[in-house]
């Protein structure tokens, strides 16, 4: 995986977004969330069936499948992290464009009426 301190801010600003509109409410919103944020455990409070619908997210977003319970470790160690992975798996260092949060809901929301919570 390449310096994960060196994905482009603008990917890291849509993984925020998009890891806001799937699960945070109340009081945090995507400009609470540090680049260095653990995304299971830690404040955010994700489990790894969060981190499976984020997988399944991240696959049709961007095109990026997370294989492994080692990658998924790795990738989802952080927001910086992820996106470092994701770059890295893209071979590009474009930017990345997350859609709506309407368009996003449409993706992947409908995975916590399927998936047992």
């Amino acid at each position: 995986m390449k310096n994960w301190k060196n994905a482009p801010a603008s990917l890291r600003t849509q993984l925020k977004r998009l890891v806001a509109d799937l699960f945070l409410f109340g009081d945090l919103g995507a400009d609470d969330l540090a680049d260095e944020e653990p995304l299971v455990g830690g404040r955010l409070g994700l489990d790894s069936l969060d981190a499976f619908e984020l997988a399944i997210c991240i696959e049709e977003e961007f095109g990026v499948a997370i294989c492994d319970q080692r990658e998924t470790n790795a990738a989802f160690a952080s927001i910086a992290r992820l996106a470092a992975f994701i770059e890295t798996r893209r071979g590009r260092t474009g930017p990345a464009v997350v859609k709506s949060r309407a368009e996003i809901q449409t993706v992947c929301g409908g995975l916590s009426a399927v998936l047992p919570g």
